[in-house]
């Protein structure tokens, strides 16, 4: 049986995750590029809150066939289960809108926070999905909720003047 020394091991891990580093590299870079001019866009692809409490955010954005051929809205999607988004699917003609219905819950969090929100659609005559991306916004100040014991009980939290 032969064995392969400890440098030669090292040396298939370090070209294995350069190979690994420079593909994940090149796809990410190319999925970072926005295309240039959509078919699809959303009125408005950002929507800052502002500064709020912990609660339940709703907005409406509009989202724009600029197209010359119709298209089809297949699915929703969000990067997280505090945001939830809701559009008609099906086709959208040419030059029509329709609108897109965003929830954000911020109960939890605190401070900047951010998610976003896509649609996924195809262009007639043709098989590759397209992503938009809407980009919610908002700067949570959480509510102050009074300690509990190990019964669930709210305790007083006691402060001493001599610290």
């Amino acid at each position: 049986m032969r064995q392969f020394s400890f440098s030669a091991f090292l040396f298939c891990a370090l070209l294995a995750t350069f190979f690994a580093v420079w593909t994940a590299w090149i796809f990410w870079d190319q999925a970072l590029v926005p295309e240039k001019n959509p078919p699809l866009i959303a009125e408005p692809s950002l929507i800052d809150f502002g500064q709020v409490g912990e609660e339940f955010l709703s907005s409406k954005a509009l989202v724009k066939n600029r197209s010359k051929r119709p298209l089809f809205i297949e699915s929703t999607t969000s990067n997280c289960s505090c945001s939830n988004i809701r559009i008609e699917k099906g086709d959208l003609p040419p030059g029509s809108s329709t609108p897109l219905y965003l929830t954000f819950d911020t109960h939890g969090r605190s401070g900047k926070t951010q998610t976003f929100v896509g649609v996924l659609y195809k262009t007639e005559n043709d098989d590759e999905t397209r992503h938009l991306i809407v980009e919610l916004r908002a700067d949570v100040t959480p509510i102050e909720r009074p300690e509990e014991n190990e019964n669930g009980e709210s305790v007083a939290i006691e402060t001493s003047p001599n610290l």
